[in-house]
C-alpha cells in the first residue's frame, strides 16, 4: 500500500499495515518512537484519538460494549465542553 492509498483504506486493509508498523516500531524501541515523535505535530487530534483507540486495544478492554461506552462519554465531555465547563477525562 502506499501513503497515498492510506486515506480512503478501508480499516480491514489498514489494519494489518498499521499492525505491521506498530510491531516494526516496538522492535526500534526508543529510536523509532523519537522519528516518531519528530513528526507529529503538538495538540494534533487525530494522533491523539488514535493513541486512546491503541491504549485500549494494549489494555485489551476494546469490546462493541466498551466502544459504546466511549462514545457515549465522548458525546457527553463535547456537550459540557460547548457549554463551557471543563471536563476531565475517565481514566
Amino acid at each position: 500500500m502506499k501513503i497515498s492509498d492510506i486515506e480512503n483504506a478501508s480499516p480491514e486493509a489498514l489494519a494489518p499495515l498499521l499492525l505491521a508498523t506498530l510491531q516494526r516500531l516496538g522492535q526500534l524501541g526508543r529510536n523509532g518512537a523519537v522519528a516518531l515523535a519528530r513528526l507529529v505535530e503538538e495538540d494534533d487530534a487525530d494522533v491523539e484519538e488514535a493513541v486512546e483507540w491503541l491504549a485500549d486495544i494494549a489494555a485489551g478492554s476494546l469490546r462493541e460494549c466498551s466502544v459504546c461506552r466511549r462514545l457515549r462519554l465522548r458525546a457527553g465531555s463535547q456537550s459540557e465542553r460547548m457549554a463551557g465547563k471543563r471536563v476531565s477525562r475517565p481514566a
